[in-house]
């Protein structure tokens, strides 16, 4: 897979193993890890907490905003 920002461990192993729904279910406590959770959520069919993961993430972390704004967009047009 292709990321937009660095993903943290332990996300970024279990997505490069497509091991979504593991990813989707870890806790996230900062940006980049609800981003990360909000890619695997989305992977698994879970859009409304991705979208969850994606706002809660460019609050908390301003400079992954653009980031998130793009996953929200793909989410719209699902």
């Amino acid at each position: 897979m292709i990321f937009a920002i660095d993903i943290p461990e332990p996300y970024r192993t279990a997505m490069e193993r497509q091991q979504f729904q593991a990813a989707a279910d870890l806790p996230a406590t900062d940006g980049p890890a609800l981003y990360a959770r909000g890619l695997a959520r989305r992977e698994v069919g879970r859009e409304h907490l991705a979208r969850e993961d994606f706002l809660a993430a460019a609050r908390e972390h301003p400079a992954i905003g653009d980031a998130c704004r793009l996953e929200l967009l793909f989410l719209d047009l699902r």
